[in-house]
């Protein structure tokens, strides 16, 4: 899509200039998979060259397929490239000047981009296109596509994000993009409607185009895009060829039985201070709803949690049976009355609290629990582990108008149940008459395709994945060809079975090669969450192989600026995204934000986590006793800790403590010292005429360079480091690299080197 630059200059409430100055999406459907383009336009209007920093949303399942950035009209292709590499080779671009571009994932549907050293006047648009696989329910296919994300209550930092990773939200930042839909093949004959804008939707040849009725809109809320059609979906099957390997992608449809067995349900209500406005409201439909499905010989209980955990009296200890009365009347007014004034977000104490709750004496179905929430907390891992652990089946209904689909899906995923979402203008009601429904159907005790000579199948426990009402997509690596049919075989608890086929088809050559990455990417996340570190190796090789971006690798683009390179470090620009649409009861979906709000900022949205005691550093003796300190030795992390704080407080931007006595006094702060070993050789190194700032400056890159301690440190203490490191003799950064070899993140593993270089071998 041809982008036109806005030529406003956008500015934060601090008055912050924004570099992010147009966006647009263009989006194609192609039978199984969602094709999409977002373009990201920065403009530098400042004087000065500066480094942008923006985080932003994907959907979940989505694979990054291409990143290319357009640099004052010269399109230069993004790689994937090793995290610490990639890295490493990012600051070193900045450092002599050049222009860089570093896209990180920085969490499960988070990404930050790095736009390093763009110049006064540079023009830079960033295409990042990528596939998402379209997940039907008989009938209905909802597409979501992020476009902000929501202040999250907790710490980011726990939750194993950088500082600068942190996402950020300004009340009179207003971003706004473009819409360009192309939705092909039987598709085109869909019913397309949209619950969260307002959309045009047209007729051209074969296709269906789909617009903004208004041209643009704001980037504050998840597009949600609606296809109905009159017909179940067919399973399909896909051969794609790619090097070495033949990638199979089958999508199985698992249609709905028919059920009306008992169901035993707690039903667990977000009241935390996010949820307020549109939220609460669709979280008090969806509740009502949801008991208003119950049945005779169901049995329940309703509960609601911020801060602390609130039951409605009529079930204060233990779940309900409902009789020929119907739903007791208080569980009812609960369901009406409840509110988000109950605090933060600690949902791990009050799913725990929901785990224990006891079931009826008549119950012999163990019970699933139905959450309904926006997702917005930064506990996720925490929560998905409480939850797989449970022995329940979680659903869960993402309230919002763009609720945290990491949070949501995972921990119905994690437990064999099920997410769906439900946006402000959504027939809430229908919604949860859905869910309901797949609750109450058989279980799938065990699912297998009829695949004889596979390398590999993600997902590879297909019971754990399967669901009725929705579609499993199955990739796997095949060693030989298939004929030409796929059959899933599915077993449910009540001891039916049910075979789904395929006909095998070949992928189209133009798209072979995406499809192939797909699959690998879905191989890879399941791996990633089932292998243990040792693998870690192995898939970050697969990663780069396949070129797909993970916890491991990043996308790089360096270019050469020549005799324009920059001549002083960037200006740090970190670019806020839009305050999601109603978040907190700061308005409704439905309107534009025009009233201010109070949000809640972390305490780890800097670099700065604590102050140091400022120490007249002349007055340290260069003695052993002294540097050595006499209480317990700090850990690798904790010097780490230390240097980041030091050069986030004091500015020392280049200037790092670059003698040993001041490297030995930063982890004082906290009564302790680094170990005398390490002491003794700086030590040693100097008295045999290695410059002290040189040998600081090996020990602080040695770390730097460590694989397991990179990702500790903070991005102006990691350039400083890298500044002063730049001419440093290779004789003495590979010996203290050996010397930190055996060295872990808690855990010192000094090897004390006899054979140190002398000072006079520099070269």
């Amino acid at each position: 899509m041809q982008s036109t630059l806005e030529q406003s200059t956008m500015r934060t409430a601090s008055g912050q200039t924004l570099p992010l100055v147009d966006m647009s999406l263009d989006v194609e459907l192609r039978d199984t998979l969602a094709l999409v383009e977002q373009t990201q336009v920065w403009r530098n209007a400042e004087p000065v060259n500066i480094e942008a920093i923006y985080t932003f949303p994907l959907p979940l399942k989505a694979t990054l397929l291409e990143v290319r950035v357009e640099l004052n009209e010269r399109t230069i292709q993004a790689e994937v490239v090793e995290r610490q590499k990639a890295e490493q080779q990012y600051e070193e671009a900045l450092l002599d000047g050049n222009t860089a571009m570093l896209l990180e994932r920085s969490d499960s549907g988070l990404y930050t981009l790095n736009l390093g050293n763009l110049l006064a006047e540079d023009c830079a648009s960033v295409h990042i296109r990528y596939a998402l696989p379209l997940q039907w329910e008989e009938r209905l296919l909802r597409l979501a596509l992020p476009t902000t994300v929501a202040p999250r209550y907790g710490s980011s930092s726990a939750a194993g994000l950088k500082a600068h990773q942190t996402p950020r939200s300004d009340i009179l930042v207003e971003n706004r993009y473009r819409l360009e839909m192309r939705i092909g093949g039987a598709l085109c004959h869909a019913g397309i409607s949209s619950p969260s804008h307002a959309i045009q939707v047209s007729q051209h040849d074969q296709e269906t185009l789909v617009c903004f009725a208004e041209g643009s809109a704001p980037a504050d809320r998840d597009l949600v895009i609606c296809l109905t059609t009159l017909d179940t979906q067919i399973a399909s099957a896909s051969l794609a060829s790619g090097k070495d390997v033949t990638l199979l992608h089958a999508a199985f449809p698992i249609p709905l039985g028919k059920n009306d067995g008992p169901l035993a349900i707690k039903i667990l209500i977000d009241g935390s201070g996010s949820m307020a406005g549109d939220s609460m409201t669709l979280a008090r439909r969806a509740a009502h709803h949801a008991l208003a499905a119950l049945k005779q010989g169901d049995s329940y209980a309703i509960s609601a949690f911020g801060s602390v955990v609130v039951h409605a009296k009529s079930n204060p200890q233990r779940m309900l049976l409902l009789n020929d009365r119907g739903v007791e009347p208080q569980a009812s007014l609960f369901a009406r009355q409840v509110d988000a004034n109950l605090g933060g977000t600690e949902m791990l104490d009050a799913l725990e609290a929901m785990f224990a709750l006891e079931g009826t004496d008549e119950s012999r179905r163990p019970a699933d629990l139905l959450l309904i929430t926006d997702g917005e907390t930064w506990a996720r891992d925490d929560i998905v582990r409480l939850c797989r652990d449970s022995k329940h089946r979680v659903f869960v209904i993402g309230c919002g108008a763009c609720p945290a689909e990491s949070v949501v899906r995972d921990i119905a995923e994690a437990t064999g149940g099920a997410a769906v979402f439900a946006s402000p203008g959504e027939d809430v009601k229908a919604i949860v008459e859905r869910h309901m429904q797949r609750m109450r159907q058989p279980r799938v005790t065990s699912a297998s395709l009829n695949l004889q000579d596979s390398l590999w199948q993600s997902p590879s426990k297909l019971a754990r994945c399967a669901f009725v009402g929705t579609t499993l997509h199955v990739f796997s690596a095949l060693r030989t060809p298939l004929s030409d049919r796929v059959e899933l075989l599915l077993t449910f608890d009540d001891g039916r079975q049910q075979a789904i086929r395929a006909t095998v088809q070949r992928t189209p050559e133009a798209m072979a090669a995406d499809v192939v990455r797909v699959g690998f990417d879905a191989y890879l996340r399941e791996q990633l969450l089932e292998l243990k570190p040792a693998h870690n190796k192995e898939m970050t090789a697969l990663a780069v192989q396949h070129q797909l971006i993970s916890p491991f690798t990043h996308y790089l683009m360096v270019e050469q600026r020549g005799h324009n390179a920059a001549s002083a470090d960037p200006a740090l620009r970190q670019v806020p995204g839009m305050l999601a649409a109603g978040w907190g009861g700061s308005g409704q979906a439905q309107q534009y934000l025009d009233l201010p709000t109070f949000m809640r900022r972390g305490s780890d949205s800097t670099d700065m986590c604590m102050k140091l005691s400022i120490t007249d550093y002349s007055l340290i003796r260069n003695d052993h006793s002294i540097l050595s300190g006499t209480g317990r030795t700090n850990t690798p992390i904790e010097l780490i800790e230390a240097l980041n704080e030091s050069v986030s407080l004091f500015g020392l931007l280049g200037k790092p403590p670059y003698s040993v006595s001041k490297l030995v006094e930063l982890t004082r702060a906290d009564g302790g010292s680094i170990p005398s070993e390490i002491i003794d050789d700086l030590e040693s190194l100097i008295d045999n005429g290695w410059p002290e700032d040189q040998v600081v400056s090996a020990f602080l890159h040695a770390l730097l360079d460590h694989h397991e301690l990179s990702a500790s440190f903070y991005r102006s203490c990691r350039r400083a480091i890298l500044r002063a490191a730049r001419d440093l003799p290779p004789t003495l950064t590979e010996a203290m690299q050996r010397a930190l070899a055996d060295t872990e993140t808690f855990e010192w593993g000094w090897s004390t080197n006899s054979q140190w270089p002398e000072a006079h071998d520099r070269a």
